[in-house]
């Protein structure tokens, strides 16, 4: 008997493969810091697939607007070592140049199995406050921890490329398979 499979999937290999998503005149469609005091609500989701989820261990991009230098990050929606789900909100201040203040939320614990496909759903209500960000996987609001570091006054919008599956500076690289990375301008909620 076949098994059936996502045939819009992308195989990402792990050492160099990513989407880079050229910016463009209107970023408004994926940045969502604003020029005055107040964020937008955004949500992002993917569909994800990993062989073998404690082989392939390294922290990985699922999409975002964020490089490991540092500097003009905006968000990062990711897997860590421990294969925690989080999202990552940056302040890096309105010149750019570091990510020391953040928020973010990770999941408690590993939410992936071995060979099988997952779900993953970060969104952020615009409040300023890691109480803002929730994570969903396969559909049910995950377990999770959200931390403040240093003092989170807002995202910027900076000339970062959008990118799936790495980050900017070219690391971060994710393995296996991806499918449906989708990016709202809302903030979705549990079908209920």
């Amino acid at each position: 008997m076949s098994k059936r499979v996502n045939l819009n999937a992308i195989k990402f290999d792990g050492n160099s493969d990513k989407i880079t998503v050229a910016n463009s005149a209107d970023r408004s469609k994926f940045s969502f810091g604003q020029d005055g005091a107040t964020e937008k609500p955004f949500s992002i989701s993917a569909w994800i697939f990993v062989d073998d989820v404690s082989a392939d261990s390294s922290a990985s991009n699922f999409a975002g607007i964020a490089n490991t230098g540092n500097d003009n990050n905006e968000y990062v929606f990711a897997r860590n070592s421990e294969d925690e789900i989080l999202l990552y909100l940056y302040d890096a201040g309105a010149a750019g140049g570091g990510t020391g203040n953040r928020l973010h939320r990770v999941t408690n614990g590993s939410p992936l199995s071995d060979s099988t496909w997952h779900h993953v759903v970060g969104t952020y209500d615009g409040s300023k406050s890691e109480n803002g960000i929730k994570l969903y996987v396969d559909g049910a609001l995950a377990s999770s921890a959200g931390t403040e570091v240093g003092t989170y006054g807002r995202m910027y919008s900076h000339d970062t490329t959008f990118t799936i599956a790495g980050y900017t500076s070219n690391n971060g690289y994710f393995e296996d398979k991806m499918a449906d990375v989708c990016i709202f301008d809302k903030e979705l909620t549990e079908i209920g």
